[in-house]
């Protein structure tokens, strides 16, 4: 009986040492996983934060630019709102009088030729 016990035990321990080996090599394969998901992860952290610094770089230009358009954009208006207000005689275009003086005159001189004054 006492051999029976003994080898029973021994089969028992040998099935014991099988199955830690076994987890061992499961913890092992596990850990493996575990520095790849990490790495890639690390490298996906990197490359979104390079993105976000593109992106932010990019936002600042178009800021920028948008600036200096917005600044040259006043500027235009301003040079036109001056030559407008040198043209205008109390709110009347300078070429609108201009005009309706010279169409007054042609048509003075057509009234003359008709009448035969001319």
């Amino acid at each position: 009986m006492d051999d029976i016990t003994l080898d029973t035990i021994c089969n028992s321990v040998e099935q014991l040492n099988y199955r830690i080996d076994d987890i061992n090599s499961r913890i092992g394969e596990t850990n493996s996983t575990i520095r790849i998901f990490i790495a890639e992860n690390n490298k996906a952290h990197r490359d979104g934060g390079r993105q976000m610094e593109q992106v932010c770089r990019l936002i600042s230009k178009c800021e920028k630019n948008a600036s200096v358009t917005k600044q040259r954009f006043e500027d235009h208006l301003r040079v036109h709102k001056k030559e407008d207000s040198k043209a205008n005689i109390n709110g009347v275009k300078v070429t609108t009088i201009l005009s309706s003086f010279g169409s007054a005159l042609i048509g003075a001189f057509a009234a003359l030729y008709a009448a035969g004054m001319t």
